[in-house]
């Protein structure tokens, strides 16, 4: 962190920092506000090049910081070849570019004074919000599905999304908090883990999400491997839980439908059991086409988000390794999952991080390849500002801040 910064300067860049995290992981699923996100990343950006104009060197550009952006310039390239292909600029590619930018002005922000709290609690909070979205029968589809035949015949209204786009997105940014407060503030107030306990429980029973069970599962596991599970902690977060599912209940007609009616979670896990879960179903299709095309392709792929032309079935992959490789073969599936690698060599060469440290840092990217299988993840918000976190972690020789200061900003 810096030591040279002035505060004004440190609070302006701390306040940035938290609206980007937040509201890329917070509202993302609401039209319009989804903005704010590019905004405040934008924002930050220019400031960060109004320091640099100051300084000679603009402190936090390292050299490590070269994977990503190979990464970036890589996908740009596979965006021209779909181009090509397909008369097809893949306008993802345009968030793929906004979501890594974001990413990296953090990280350039935390060696300019802002400390990595204010990251962690913006990701709580916005996990937070959605909950209180989810559990007052707040459905972001209303906003995407405009005939209001297809509303009342969409199953998806039964399954909630807070103020997202999608259950999956909203479950995964309700729980991978949980897993980020392991690594970087493990000494937050018991109020931040609460938040974030009680925000991914509900997240999993609302949003009917398998991924989000097997995130769940993960964090039991986790914590049990990391010796920071602590059963008063536990109870108090599902006492919590309970009392918001009992609210929720007499706040909101369309939560009691959900809650009450619709036990989500355990239908769809019945569901694939039985094999009549057509969301598997579809997407075991998926996999067995995407490895059909990836060996008609296996060094250079189609290009960009083709998948979705590719397939013949108009749906892209739902496994990030699969929609890299068909995307961009084997190029483009070594040049980002690079950036995994070169984390966990670095976390191995970590001289001054402790056990728990390590442990922690190891199960975060075991969640996240997990994750992946079951999920396009490489141009969110989310999955690239934890791996540039990371990176910034290894970066500072394996100190990973503990943030014995509450303070979050």
């Amino acid at each position: 962190m810096s030591n040279d910064t002035s505060p004004v300067l440190r609070r302006t860049l701390s306040g940035l920092v938290f609206s980007y995290v937040f509201c890329g992981l917070g509202i993302a699923g609401l039209p319009g506000w989804s903005y704010l996100a590019a905004l405040f990343s934008a924002m930050l950006i220019l400031i960060l090049f109004l320091i640099s104009t100051v300084r000679s060197r603009l402190k936090g550009t390292e050299k490590w910081m070269l994977w990503p952006l190979c990464f970036v310039t890589i996908c740009g390239f596979f965006a021209l070849y779909a181009q090509i292909q397909y008369d097809d600029m893949p306008s993802k590619y345009l968030s793929l570019v906004l979501s890594w930018a974001g990413a990296l002005a953090v990280v350039i922000a935390l060696s300019n004074g802002v400390r990595i709290q204010c990251v962690i609690v913006a990701m709580v909070l916005a996990a937070f919000v959605n909950f209180v979205a989810a559990a007052t029968g707040f459905n972001s589809y209303y906003y995407f599905l405009a005939d209001l035949s297809v509303i009342a015949e969409s199953t998806a209204l039964s399954r909630a999304t807070g103020l997202l786009s999608n259950p999956n997105i909203y479950a995964q940014n309700a729980i991978f908090p949980i897993f980020c407060l392991a690594v970087w503030a493990r000494g937050s107030s018991r109020w931040i883990w609460m938040l974030a306990g009680t925000s991914g429980l509900y997240a999993l029973y609302s949003s009917g999400s398998i991924k989000g069970v097997v995130l769940s599962i993960c964090c039991v596991f986790g914590f049990l491997f990391l010796g920071r599970f602590e059963g008063k902690r536990l109870i108090l977060i599902v006492s919590i839980l309970l009392s918001c599912v009992v609210i929720s209940v007499l706040w909101s007609d369309s939560a009691s439908d959900v809650l009450l009616t619709n036990w989500n979670v355990l239908d769809r896990i019945l569901e694939v059991r039985d094999g009549t879960n057509m969301s598997y179903s579809a997407r075991q299709q998926l996999v067995e086409l995407s490895w059909s095309a990836f060996f008609e392709r296996p060094i250079l792929g189609y290009g960009l988000n083709t998948p979705i032309h590719v397939l013949g079935i108009g749906l892209y992959s739902h496994n990030n390794f699969l929609e890299l490789m068909v995307s961009g073969g084997i190029v483009l599936l070594i040049s980002y999952y690079a950036i995994h690698v070169s984390i966990l060599i670095g976390l191995t060469k970590c001289a001054n991080a402790s056990g728990v440290q390590r442990r922690a840092i190891f199960l975060l990217m075991f969640v996240i390849v997990l994750n992946d299988l079951t999920t396009i993840s490489f141009d969110t918000r989310l999955i690239p500002l934890i791996l540039m976190l990371l990176m910034w972690t290894i970066a500072k020789s394996g100190e990973v801040p503990l943030g014995k200061n509450r303070s979050a900003c």
